[in-house]
């Protein structure tokens, strides 16, 4: 079953390249179950892998989305599971080019953890073994600009859309980005972690506060925020602010809660007692954290 089927399936209206000003050559287009603009088709699904866009709330869950829409256009009650098993099953074009930026293109030198990778996660607290298979990192050594850092891949729907990497030393910038030429989607459109996120989020603002929180956290991926990450926040029931303790930092953090009150759910935001960050703070108050997310 392919991209069009699966819509025709679901009773979901769809429009390819040259049927609306919003389809392009290697995209299909359906409503937008999230901005709620009927008859605009503003939510692209790319033909080449299981993940979609809108061209107004940027990346937007596939099988989330897939679910909602299958119940507001069929008129029948399609269970969350009935929708993923159908996605398992769909075929993607394979063996056509694919446009400029649906790849992310990995930088050289990416492979396993060296001995000093692992001295400075384990300085940090962490147990490298535990991240490479929770997060998918990986070690950067004598390769260019992006000499021994953490490689931090970033998620979004399953799929590798863009990366981080860490110095292993408190320089800056201790963060270097993926060039937007080299992304699927750019950072600040998503949320780090989201993949594993439920009915409550901590919203934190770094890779490592993620990992000191486990499935869950999510983060911004650096100071502030954008309207796209604001907007995916509003999903969610419960929303826990958790932001750097310093003052500036707890004033971005009233500025989102402030922006996130006009939707339903909870909003609420914490203050740290011990540490900078959620990745520094003592092992207490780490515990009451992750209590949280029950």
């Amino acid at each position: 079953m392919n991209i069009e089927e699966l819509l025709t399936e679901l009773n979901i209206p769809y429009r390819t390249a040259g049927q609306h000003e919003h389809a392009r050559p290697g995209w299909v287009q359906v409503d937008c179950c999230s901005c709620g603009a009927e008859g605009h088709y503003r939510l692209g699904i790319n033909l080449f892998g299981k993940y979609s866009c809108c061209w107004s709330c940027g990346p937007i869950r596939l099988g989330w989305a897939l679910s909602e829409l299958a119940n507001t256009h069929a008129g029948s009650s399609r269970t969350r599971q009935d929708v993923f098993r159908l996605l398992d099953g769909l075929t993607t074009i394979e063996g056509v080019r694919k446009r400029p930026g649906s790849i992310l293109r990995i930088p050289e030198g990416v492979g396993n953890l060296s001995k000093f990778h692992r001295t400075y996660l384990e300085h940090r607290g962490f147990d490298p073994d535990q991240l490479i298979s929770q997060w998918g990192i990986k070690g950067i050594g004598l390769a260019g600009r992006l000499a021994w850092t953490v490689f931090i891949p970033i998620q979004f729907d399953g799929r590798d859309v863009s990366y981080a990497c860490r110095r292993l030393v408190d320089e800056e910038p201790r963060y270097l980005n993926c060039p937007v030429e080299d992304t699927v989607f750019e950072k600040r459109q998503l949320l780090y972690g989201e993949d594993h996120a439920g009915h409550t989020v901590i919203v934190v603002e770094g890779f490592l506060d993620v990992w000191a929180l486990g499935y869950g956290a999510v983060a911004t991926m650096g100071v502030g925020f954008s309207r796209s990450q604001a907007r995916r926040l509003s999903k969610y029931p419960n929303r826990v602010i958790c932001f750097d303790a310093e003052s500036e930092a707890q004033k971005r953090a009233r500025d989102l809660a402030s922006k996130l009150e006009s939707f339903p759910g909870r909003t609420a935001v914490v203050e740290l007692a011990t540490g900078k960050d959620a990745s520094r703070c003592s092992k207490w108050e780490l515990k009451k954290l992750r209590g949280m997310l029950r």
